[in-house]
């Protein structure tokens, strides 16, 4: 498994569960090493996880405006691309930056609003 880039925040992050490891045994020295591995192990596990989780992209038009909203995969109620085609009807609501889509099976699966491009009118 490749090396996670070491940063100044996972650093952080490992030092301060190492400090709450050497605390949970009663602030007894000469477990540094010990703490240290372990703090590590925990704190890199769950980067990883957060590395591999994955993103994907839903883009919808409504009315003059086009939102692109990301949402995880693995929790889309089942939702798969290729679901809804281009033109499709879709049933929509929003609540700030969470757009929640309906599908056609009736459930329904939150997406996040990352960007809105709002079109000018072509006139007529």
């Amino acid at each position: 498994m490749p090396a996670l880039p070491r940063n100044p925040e996972l650093e952080a992050a490992i030092r301060r569960r190492a400090k709450e490891l050497w605390e949970q045994r009663g602030r007894v020295d000469g477990h540094g090493i010990e703490d240290w591995v372990q703090a590590e192990k925990e704190v890199t596990a769950q980067w990883r996880k957060k590395a591999a989780r994955r993103v994907a992209a839903l883009v919808v038009k409504v009315n003059d405006v086009t939102y692109t909203a990301e949402y995880d995969p693995e929790n889309a109620a089942g939702y798969k691309p290729g679901e809804f085609s281009a033109g499709d009807a879709m049933q929509l609501r929003f609540d700030g930056d969470t757009m929640f889509v309906r599908r056609k099976d009736g459930s329904e699966f939150q997406a996040h609003v990352v960007k809105r491009q709002k079109h000018q009118g072509t006139g007529g």
